[in-house]
């Protein structure tokens, strides 16, 4: 995946496409979103689209380095 890819993956899932944990989690890692030993920049809250109801979730996204 290049740091392109990785950008448009990010967007989708934004926008409420489904892609699995280990695709989102490789998608951040290259975007610099995600570090392994400590991560910064994940302190904004995400919407998310619940599809079988419809109804919206609020998720946040929390990083921080210990």
């Amino acid at each position: 995946m290049t740091h392109y890819e990785a950008n448009r993956i990010l967007d989708r899932v934004r926008e409420g496409q489904q892609f699995s944990a280990f695709v989102i989690l490789r998608a951040l890692e290259l975007t610099g979103d995600y570090e392994r030993n400590g991560s910064q920049g994940m302190d904004q809250t995400v919407s998310v689209k619940a599809s079988d109801t419809g109804a919206g979730q609020r998720q946040s996204l929390v990083g921080g380095n210990p």
